[in-house]
């Protein structure tokens, strides 16, 4: 039998990605209007995870530097936990059909970035259960990410959460 961390999370993956958004250069436990409370506790959890260090798959990773909201990963990261709840499943399948789709411009250069989703836990444990899966965990702790969206939506008594990161600060 699986266990609840891997019943409930798919693996992440990185992919190359160009990326925008409005970005706020700001702690991410700043209180933004485009997050929900439950949005900016997962930022917050995370931030602390980062502040603390991890380890991740058995191998132990550093402190990393905080992330910073980037509104237009909230966005895309609550555009796809409505899709993940439309569906009733956990997915990566369409990532490379958003990537296609997005071709977001405005850095004028390739970022690296990261993807986590879970469903049906507080941002506490969907956190927790990120940071015992180590490909969760090394996305959580990748000091070259330096922003963060994360999308939670409800479908009745289930919650979705999509966790985006992406390297660069100044776009």
């Amino acid at each position: 039998m699986l266990g609840i961390a891997k019943r409930t999370l798919i693996i992440s993956t990185f992919v190359a990605l160009t990326a925008s958004g409005t970005t706020f250069i700001a702690p991410a436990n700043a209180q933004d209007a485009t997050a929900s409370a439950f949005e900016r506790q997962v930022v917050r959890l995370t931030n602390q995870a980062r502040a603390n260090g991890a380890v991740c798959g058995g191998i132990r990773k550093p402190p990393a530097p905080p992330l910073a909201w980037n509104s237009g990963l909230g966005r895309a990261a609550r555009k796809w936990s409505r899709h993940l709840a439309s569906a009733g499943r956990l997915s990566h399948n369409r990532m490379r059909q958003r990537i296609q789709a997005v071709r977001l411009k405005a850095c004028g250069k390739r970022l690296n970035w990261g993807e986590n989703v879970a469903y049906n836990a507080s941002p506490q444990r969907v956190v927790q259960a990120w940071l015992r899966s180590a490909s969760h965990c090394k996305n959580i702790m990748n000091p070259q990410f330096r922003m963060i969206g994360v999308g939670m939506v409800q479908r009745g008594r289930r919650q979705y959460y999509t966790q985006l990161f992406h390297s660069s600060p100044g776009c």
